[in-house]
């Protein structure tokens, strides 16, 4: 037990000391790797997702200790605030409860891996951010497909759906979208080499497996988003949306029997029992009437409080799967209010400095990410699903502490070299900032 502990002080004092960019890099690792086993029980109520939360919240907490001129610190400050204020509704409703606690931990975890994320100290660059993201993802990726190659005949034919080391078949997909558009830009329009290109293919081919139709989604618009707004490398725009294209018309297609597109024409869009449900869709509408009648019987204000719907606040045994009505029924009015001013600044804000770069594709990777997430979060609870929470505040968190420059276009000419000068080719951004 005394090694035990040493050895944990040891790897604490490592995270703390490391470069952020490594001490990133290993927590994300950790998070991907152990998504799959976090809800099971450890003690006090908390599990080990929770405990790996509490080690980014002490990880974090000791790096801005001892930043001399910290940054991030009013926009975390105004999260916590929002996190305490709601907590307390909760508190206020079902007393101090083992899953309330758990998502107190879950979403200051998210806010503490942002803070370290801001305060690289200059170790990351856009590029060195998207390669980190994609090695995280490689693992799971690669567990995931030998999962469906190991369980093919069910894929095929059954409701059968991979996630790997994740703890669902959408948290496995929505990971693996947010990496393909890191991948896809880093590939594409970053020099980074085949293979990234090889790593968007391994990250497309688990989505399918995970049969996520929110999935398919995100990852659809992600890359169509990258490919319109990139205006350095049009050709790489047009193959990265043809990608995604070409995926949508695999799973209309679907000539391996993966897809669930089937399930639409059966939809039954009055049901208003679960006994009415036809497939998935008919279901959500089902559990959508039933959660907004909670709220609304509730407080329509104030909401329920925060993480009610975890656990406690269920009608038909199961969460929102739906990230605005997840936000409506535990912070109400006011706060799904509060939610959308906010992510609209943040939106803005990234939509500036895209403009302002003259287009360069990093800050298009930003958006994409956004854009398919609030794709994928009309079926999915998103910001529950803590392993791809993680790594899209990481991604967002730094790439708002870079400045960038415009990119090239093809259509430019390169300026006469000096001796000894790099050759900086006319598709590259990355010259700029690695």
């Amino acid at each position: 037990m005394a090694a035990v502990g040493l050895a944990a002080m040891a790897a604490f004092a490592w995270l703390v000391a490391a470069p952020a960019v490594q001490t990133l890099t290993v927590l994300l690792f950790l998070r991907g790797f152990t998504d799959g086993y976090s809800n099971a029980a450890v003690a006090f109520g908390l599990n080990p997702g929770s405990l790996l939360g509490l080690a980014i919240i002490a990880v974090a907490g000791a790096r801005i200790a001892l930043e001399p001129h910290p940054k991030g610190m009013l926009p975390s400050a105004l999260l916590s605030l929002a996190v305490v204020v709601w907590t307390f509704v909760a508190y206020g409703r079902f007393g101090l409860d083992q899953s309330i606690i758990r998502e107190v931990v879950r979403s200051t975890s998210l806010i503490a891996i942002g803070l370290v994320a801001v305060n690289h100290r200059g170790t990351l660059t856009p590029s060195r951010l998207a390669t980190v993201v994609v090695i995280v993802a490689i693992g799971p990726v690669l567990f995931t497909l030998f999962e469906a190659a190991s369980n093919w005949q069910a894929l095929a034919s059954d409701g059968f759906r991979t996630r790997g080391t994740l703890a669902h078949a959408n948290s496995a997909a929505m990971f693996f979208s947010i990496a393909a558009v890191a991948a896809a830009w880093r590939g594409a329009f970053d020099n980074g080499g085949r293979r990234y290109i090889l790593a968007l293919g391994l990250f497309i081919v688990a989505i399918v497996t995970t049969k996520s139709m929110g999935g398919l989604g995100q990852v659809v618009v992600g890359l169509v988003l990258l490919g319109v707004m990139t205006r350095g490398g049009r050709r790489a725009g047009v193959a990265v949306s043809l990608v995604a294209v070409l995926l949508v018309v695999f799973f209309i297609v679907d000539p391996l029997g993966l897809s669930r597109f089937g399930e639409i024409s059966q939809t039954n869009l009055s049901a208003t029992q679960w006994s009415e449900a036809n497939n998935s869709l008919d279901w959500r509408i089902v559990n959508t009437r039933a959660f907004l009648s909670e709220w609304w019987d509730a407080s329509p204000l104030m909401g329920l409080g925060f993480g009610a719907t975890a656990d406690l606040v269920q009608p038909l045994g199961f969460q929102t799967h739906s990230e605005p009505l997840r936000v409506l029924v535990e912070t109400g009015l006011l706060g799904a209010l509060i939610t959308a001013a906010a992510l609209f600044a943040f939106v803005n804000k990234i939509v500036l400095r895209w403009r302002t770069s003259g287009g360069n594709a990093f800050y298009a990777t930003m958006l994409a990410m956004l854009a398919g997430l609030a794709v994928h979060g009309l079926v999915t609870h998103v910001t529950e699903t803590t392993a791809p929470m993680v790594l899209v505040v990481v991604y967002l968190a730094a790439g708002m502490t870079f400045h960038l420059d415009a990119p090239a276009t093809e259509a430019s000419t390169p300026e006469p070299s000096r001796p000894g000068a790099p050759h900086r080719s006319p598709l590259s951004t990355s010259t700029q900032y690695r």
